[in-house]
Protein backbone atom coordinates (compact mmCIF):
# COMPACT_ATOMS: atom_id res chain seq x y z
CA UNK A 1 0.00 0.00 0.00
CA UNK A 2 1.08 3.14 -0.64
CA UNK A 3 2.58 5.64 2.26
CA UNK A 4 0.16 8.15 1.48
CA UNK A 5 -2.60 5.72 1.27
CA UNK A 6 -1.81 4.77 5.02
CA UNK A 7 -1.11 7.87 6.52
CA UNK A 8 -5.18 8.81 5.25
CA UNK A 9 -6.14 5.46 6.56
CA UNK A 10 -4.86 6.17 10.30
CA UNK A 11 -5.93 9.78 10.07
CA UNK A 12 -9.49 8.17 8.93
CA UNK A 13 -9.44 5.56 11.05
CA UNK A 14 -10.15 3.45 8.03
CA UNK A 15 -8.47 0.27 8.79
CA UNK A 16 -5.63 -1.30 6.56
CA UNK A 17 -7.48 -4.28 5.06
CA UNK A 18 -3.92 -5.45 3.17
CA UNK A 19 -3.22 -6.38 7.62
CA UNK A 20 -5.40 -8.87 8.05
CA UNK A 21 -8.30 -6.81 9.29
CA UNK A 22 -11.76 -8.76 8.67
CA UNK A 23 -14.13 -7.55 6.28
CA UNK A 24 -16.91 -6.71 8.74
CA UNK A 25 -14.45 -3.48 10.32
CA UNK A 26 -13.68 -3.19 6.11
CA UNK A 27 -17.65 -2.13 5.80
CA UNK A 28 -17.69 -0.85 9.79
CA UNK A 29 -14.95 1.74 8.55
CA UNK A 30 -16.39 2.58 5.13
CA UNK A 31 -19.56 3.41 6.73
CA UNK A 32 -18.15 5.76 9.15
CA UNK A 33 -16.44 7.48 6.34
CA UNK A 34 -19.49 7.97 4.75
CA UNK A 35 -21.31 9.02 7.65
CA UNK A 36 -18.91 11.52 8.87
CA UNK A 37 -19.23 13.51 5.46
CA UNK A 38 -15.80 13.95 4.65
CA UNK A 39 -14.33 16.73 2.63
CA UNK A 40 -11.58 14.91 2.08
CA UNK A 41 -12.26 13.55 -1.54
CA UNK A 42 -8.98 11.57 -1.80
CA UNK A 43 -10.91 9.87 1.08
CA UNK A 44 -13.97 9.49 -0.79
CA UNK A 45 -12.55 8.22 -3.97
CA UNK A 46 -10.60 5.81 -1.90
CA UNK A 47 -13.83 4.26 -0.04
CA UNK A 48 -15.60 4.29 -3.22
CA UNK A 49 -12.74 2.10 -4.57
CA UNK A 50 -13.33 -0.13 -2.11
CA UNK A 51 -16.82 -0.06 -2.53
CA UNK A 52 -16.76 -0.85 -5.72
CA UNK A 53 -13.66 -3.45 -5.99
CA UNK A 54 -13.38 -5.13 -2.53
CA UNK A 55 -16.87 -4.81 -1.13
CA UNK A 56 -18.77 -5.24 -4.18
CA UNK A 57 -21.51 -3.29 -2.31
CA UNK A 58 -22.67 -1.00 -5.47
CA UNK A 59 -22.97 -5.12 -7.35
CA UNK A 60 -24.87 -6.24 -4.38
CA UNK A 61 -27.20 -3.24 -4.17
CA UNK A 62 -27.82 -3.43 -7.86
CA UNK A 63 -28.85 -7.03 -7.29
CA UNK A 64 -31.40 -6.43 -4.76
CA UNK A 65 -33.25 -3.57 -5.89
CA UNK A 66 -33.45 -5.88 -9.31
CA UNK A 67 -35.00 -8.49 -7.32
CA UNK A 68 -36.92 -6.24 -5.38
CA UNK A 69 -38.16 -4.62 -8.56
CA UNK A 70 -39.06 -7.90 -10.14
CA UNK A 71 -41.16 -8.79 -7.19
CA UNK A 72 -43.09 -5.36 -7.69
CA UNK A 73 -43.68 -5.80 -10.83
CA UNK A 74 -44.83 -9.38 -10.44
CA UNK A 75 -47.19 -8.29 -7.81
CA UNK A 76 -48.86 -5.66 -9.91
CA UNK A 77 -49.48 -8.30 -12.36
CA UNK A 78 -51.01 -10.48 -9.81
CA UNK A 79 -53.55 -8.13 -8.74
CA UNK A 80 -54.78 -7.22 -11.87
CA UNK A 81 -52.14 -4.69 -13.21
CA UNK A 82 -51.91 -1.06 -13.02
CA UNK A 83 -50.32 1.21 -16.36
CA UNK A 84 -49.83 3.86 -14.10
CA UNK A 85 -48.19 2.21 -11.38
CA UNK A 86 -46.13 0.19 -13.73
CA UNK A 87 -45.03 3.39 -15.26
CA UNK A 88 -43.85 4.67 -11.85
CA UNK A 89 -41.81 1.49 -11.12
CA UNK A 90 -40.68 1.40 -14.67
CA UNK A 91 -39.25 5.07 -13.87
CA UNK A 92 -37.82 4.29 -10.63
CA UNK A 93 -35.73 1.26 -12.04
CA UNK A 94 -32.16 0.98 -12.32
CA UNK A 95 -32.56 -0.18 -16.32
CA UNK A 96 -34.14 2.67 -17.11
CA UNK A 97 -32.06 5.39 -15.51
CA UNK A 98 -28.98 3.46 -16.74
CA UNK A 99 -30.34 4.14 -20.39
Amino acid sequence: MEVGKREILSQSGFPDHQEGKHAKRLCLATLDVLQKRTTDNTLKAYTVKIMTDRTKSFEYTRKVLNTLEKQVVDEIKRLGGNPILEAIVKSLSLAEISN
